[in-house]
Order: C-alpha cells, then structure tokens, then sequence
C-alpha cells in the first residue's frame, strides 16, 4: 500500500486475504494493514464467483480500463507531437547543405533502440513512440532474441522486460568479451528502484512522458554508452 500511493495513486488494488488458520483477531490486523477483505480456507467456489461480480470488483475492473484506454492514447498523443517534431526538424535540415545533411544522417544512424517486452500492447506502444523520436527500433518478445541482439551490437538506448535472468546472463558475457559497458539499458518494472545489472528504470504502468524523456536524454548524450565498439570474439 505505501508502494501504491508513492507510484500508482491513481489506482487502489482490490486485496483479499486468505488463511487456514488465522483467527478474528488476525483477520482485523490484516484488514488494518490495507486487505479488502479476510476469508477463511477453504474458499467455496460460489464465494469467488461472488467476489467476481462484487461491485468492488467490477468498479476496479472499469477504472483499469479506462487507465489502459488513457494509458495507450498517452503514447499516441506523445508519438504523434514527435512525428511532427521530427518532420519539421527534418524540413528544416533539408534546407542545409548537402555536407550538414550527410552528417545528420549519420548521427541518425546511431539512434537505435532495442525493445525486450512480453506484452504485445505495452511494446507496440514503446516501439511507436521510439519511432517517433527518429530512433531506428528492433523489438522482441524473449529473453534469448533479447541476450542475442543485445551482444549483437551496442544500442543507443534499451528497454528490457524484468528479467533478472536475462541481464545475468548477457552482463557476465559483456564483462568477458568486451571492453566497455552497454549503457543505457532501462527495466519495464513495477519496482521502486532499479534492479542489478540495469542502468535505470521505467515503471509500470509506463509513462509515455517518462519513456520520451529518456529517449530524448539518450539522443542528445546525456549517457556513459560509448559506439563503435567492436566485440572480442570468444575462444
């Protein structure tokens, strides 16, 4: 509950304790601690599919809608004021000489991003606000596409699914192989704080605002990330 009203105010999760063996006493303690509600095991199905329809429920299943009906108008709002951004930069360079173009579009090829996220709806909204800011954007939905591309080459900017396993395993191939660090590699996290192995956080749900601010730090070096880096191949 601290956690919520610190990241997620906007949204009361709907809690019911359950117990074999706790007594009244217990159950007021964790009502007092923020539970719904307490019940005793075993829970009959006909209480479940009561609790289903409770208006409690069915109140909080239309405010996540309309959370997530927002949530996804959010991106495309963000992405198409950036698509305009981007398009009157891009008219604007076009009227430079051909020498100042050339070196814009080389600097362009560097904004790549990478996108590791399970969630088709939460990744296809990243990916077009990605796109919007200019950057070239490879996504995928595994853990092993993900550590694939991630020794690939060096990215611009990462977002990455919580997947301890997955930063694990990549960070301790970087660390034999190459000599210097991925930077900029963001975890999609309902966390607080960063976890071992990533270099930031974006929390869920995700903010488009926060998710455009990071694309545009890296864009304009606000990062440690370093390109042109070439692996050492493993013997």
């Amino acid at each position: 509950r601290a956690w919520e009203q610190d990241h997620r105010p906007e949204f009361c999760q709907y809690v019911i304790g359950i117990s074999a063996h706790a007594n009244g006493k217990d159950a007021q303690v964790g009502l007092k601690s923020g539970m719904n509600r307490f019940m005793g095991k075993p829970v009959p199905l006909k209480s479940l599919s009561d609790i289903a329809k409770c208006k409690e429920v069915t109140d909080a299943s239309t405010q996540l809608d309309l959370i997530y009906s927002r949530s996804r108008q959010e991106f495309v709002d963000a992405a198409r004021a950036s698509e305009i951004s981007r398009l009157h930069n891009e008219d604007v360079h076009s009227l430079r000489s051909s020498m100042t173009s050339l070196s814009s579009n080389s600097n362009n090829a560097k904004k790549t991003c990478l996108i590791v996220e399970q969630d088709a709806d939460a990744c296809r909204s990243l990916k077009r606000l990605a796109k919007a800011h200019g950057y070239s954007v490879v996504s995928v939905t595994t853990a092993e596409d993900g550590i694939r591309l991630l020794k690939l080459r060096m990215w611009l900017v990462c977002f990455i699914d919580n997947n301890p396993n997955l930063i694990v395993t990549f960070r301790d191939w970087e660390h034999k192989t190459r000599s210097i660090k991925q930077g900029n590699v963001y975890v999609i996290s309902d966390t607080s704080h960063p976890l071992n192995g990533f270099d930031g956080l974006l929390s869920k749900p995700v903010s488009a605002a926060k998710a455009s601010q990071i694309l545009e730090d890296c864009e304009v070096g606000k990062s440690e990330t370093t390109f042109n880096i070439v692996s050492v191949p493993t013997r």
